[in-house]
């Protein structure tokens, strides 16, 4: 087993906020490269970590024989190209959600992933905030699921100046930022999501550029709104918009066959089992009458902690992603792809796309590969 392992980083922005930090405060992985255009930007982001080499072609930094694991944390349309030479290098990848631009793109990189023998996976760590990972570890405890609700209303697109995030084509818009992470959770949680119908808008039509200050159109879609099916035939909504003033966060609520579970925007986990339902409820009681408290559950501090780090939600991203590397370290020693792997960013991409053809179509779309 190889006592430590050499990570170069392609991206300066998330990258240099989240995986740097993560990787860098795991004791099995050490940031020896990053590369980023402009080159000033890879230069700085070294001297800020003590990164030992700075590129501004990524494709030089996987001639280092020393990277063993490339992390892809630029925007999602750069992707495919550095994930194809990263793999073609021999390196282990671990790309940013999401995966791709569109299906086509993500069916070859997994494609290409598999035949390389490499270990694969994508950053979906909000499967490792703590009060995800015991939401996850509660759902057996609903049995059967009847239907997941999951509301998420932010106000991030009000105010903002333009950037990538607001083009279709470079991968911007709500559904790939935020809501491809609740759709690999719900598969995550209840299984594989066999078809969609859904709904998109961009409701903020333009944002002043940050260097003109002119107004500059937006194409990427700010709010959706869709109906899913699970493969085990649960039902499930999805209701996200970031231009809600104020923003009251993310909820979700399950039914199931024995009982309810919901984590709130505080991340305070709700658990009502189907025995404290009222005594001689016939479905006619006032909604008072009806009303049950749920128990608060407890988070263990065995998913609050690891390698000396705590979760601070303050700054909520870096803790998780330190969780999921944890993975990528297990994966790489047994070189065997751990989930997430290509094959969940391919799932996820196959809803968000099936979403805009439902929306185009005015139907229900299969989102089976």
């Amino acid at each position: 087993m190889t006592e430590s392992y050499g990570v170069g980083i392609i991206g300066t922005g998330f990258g240099g906020s989240v995986h740097i930090p993560g990787f860098q405060a795991h004791p099995r992985t050490k940031v020896v490269a990053v590369a980023s255009v402009p080159k000033r930007d890879a230069d700085l982001t070294a001297k800020k970590y003590g990164i030992e080499h700075a590129f501004e072609s990524y494709r030089e930094m996987l001639k280092l024989p020393e990277v063993q694991i490339v992390s892809v944390a630029t925007p999602p349309f750069l992707h495919f190209e550095a994930v194809k030479d990263a793999l073609k290098a021999g390196k282990h990848v671990l790309c940013e959600k999401s995966l791709a631009t569109n299906v086509e793109e993500a069916r070859q990189m997994l494609k290409l992933a598999e035949k390389s023998g490499l270990v694969h996976m994508v950053d979906f760590e909000f499967r490792y905030i703590p009060a995800w990972a015991r939401f996850r570890e509660m759902i057996e405890k609903v049995g059967t699921l009847y239907t997941v609700n999951v509301k998420i209303f932010r106000g991030i697109s009000l105010g903002m100046k333009w950037t990538w995030r607001e083009s279709r084509a470079k991968g911007g818009g709500g559904m790939v930022g935020d809501g491809c992470h609740y759709f690999d959770a719900l598969r995550y949680w209840f299984g594989d999501i066999v078809r969609v119908a859904g709904i998109e808008r961009t409701f903020a039509k333009e944002a002043p550029d940050p260097e003109t200050g002119k107004p500059k159109a937006i194409d990427a879609d700010d709010t959706f709104a869709l109906l899913l099916e699970f493969e085990s035939g649960g039902l499930g909504v999805v209701h996200y918009t970031s231009v809600a003033p104020g923003g009251s966060g993310a909820f979700i609520e399950v039914a199931g066959s024995h009982g309810g579970l919901a984590l709130t925007a505080n991340e305070e986990i709700l658990e009502t089992p189907s025995e404290r339902r009222p005594a001689g409820w016939h479905g006619y009681l006032g909604f008072d009458e009806m009303r049950v408290e749920p128990n608060r559950v407890e988070i263990p501090d065995r998913l609050k902690e690891a390698h000396g780090m705590r979760y601070d939600r303050e700054d909520p991203l870096v803790f998780p992603f330190l969780r999921l590397v944890d993975q990528v370290v297990k994966a790489v020693d047994s070189n065997t792809p751990l989930s997430p792997t290509f094959y969940d960013g391919y799932r996820a991409q196959l809803i968000m796309d099936a979403v805009a053809k439902s929306y185009k179509s005015r139907r229900w779309i299969s989102t089976k590969p």
